[in-house]
């Protein structure tokens, strides 16, 4: 009887013992639970208070002016955001990158000073006939035929006349064998402008170094496919259309040429903002670029006039 009761206690130990690993383990489990959904809580909570601090800042701006606050913001007990606002972008004699666009949408650069616009008598920032336009991404080429296209649409005022008028030219970064039918565009790719690979670095396009596919000189110099822009003319701003493509997402910048200000530069028309909210121990970074005065995609295909339209 003595040598069963001493086997019934070491059983009943060694029942102890695994109920009490399997408790230990549920309780490890649900602990490590808690702590993963309170730092997946954490880092939401404070990606939204970056967003926040951002929207905050932005919303304190007065419209159509580029904002200039930055700082400390407490959006709750629980979150805050610390944003930082750059300088007017660009800065002198150097290029801009507009967000990544996909097809038929619209990229828009000013030429002028889109914050003390006057149709009268615009600031000239920039007063030279020609530019550049950097676009599509560096990995197109023969194992990534999805080459875009662009229209141009330069909007130029007279100051003699007093009229506005649109310089249009169209560019091809495809083969001119690729495309089922001519479409007339100037053969950027043909002429040696879109390389595969890719070794053109727009230097000075946007924030960063930045690598494209093409590079064109806006208006071309064949006289078959774009009209040049006279000395006299005051060129307001830029309209970028992407055509062709299918990916969502192709890159796109404008590049002065060489020179001093004012004449040869860009007028500052973009904010780069950071902020980086805090929750707890997380902390979550986001950047995002504000443009000035950007024209509703819409009016590109809309008719304006001051009298009646008459149908025929």
């Amino acid at each position: 009887m003595k040598k069963q009761s001493g086997q019934v206690i070491i059983i009943l130990l060694l029942v102890m013992l695994v109920a009490l690993s399997v408790g230990l383990a549920i309780t490890q489990r649900s602990i490590n639970s808690l702590t993963t959904s309170n730092q997946s809580e954490q880092a939401a909570r404070a990606f939204s208070a970056a967003e926040a601090g951002i929207e905050k800042v932005i919303q304190s701006c007065p419209p159509g002016q580029v904002c200039t606050a930055s700082g400390n913001i407490n959006l709750s007990n629980q979150a805050t955001a610390n944003v930082t606002v750059s300088q007017p972008l660009p800065q002198g004699n150097i290029g801009l990158e507009f967000v990544p666009i996909g097809k038929e949408d619209i990229a828009q650069f000013w030429l002028s000073d889109p914050l003390n616009f006057n149709p009268a008598n615009p600031v000239l920032y920039y007063s030279k006939p020609n530019f550049q336009i950097y676009f599509g991404n560096p990995d197109l080429g023969a194992a990534n035929p999805d080459y875009p296209a662009l229209e141009v649409n330069v909007l130029i005022y007279n100051p003699s006349t007093s009229q506005y008028r649109l310089n249009q030219s169209f560019y091809d970064s495809a083969p001119a064998a690729s495309r089922a039918v001519p479409n007339g565009f100037y053969p950027a790719f043909d002429r040696n402008e879109c390389r595969y690979p890719q070794v053109t670095t727009a230097s000075n396009a946007g924030i960063i170094l930045s690598s494209f596919y093409c590079n064109v000189n806006v208006p071309c110099t064949d006289p078959a496919f774009c009209s040049p822009i006279a000395s006299t003319d005051i060129p307001i701003m830029i309209r970028v259309r992407l055509l062709y493509s299918s990916q969502k997402k192709q890159k796109i910048a404008i590049v002065p040429v060489a020179g001093t200000c004012p004449g040869s530069c860009l007028p500052p028309q973009a904010t780069l903002y950071t902020s980086t909210g805090t929750a707890g121990q997380s902390q979550k970074t986001l950047t995002t670029i504000k443009f000035l005065n950007i024209i509703p995609s819409f009016l590109d295909f809309a008719i304006f006039t001051t009298g009646d339209i008459n149908k025929n």
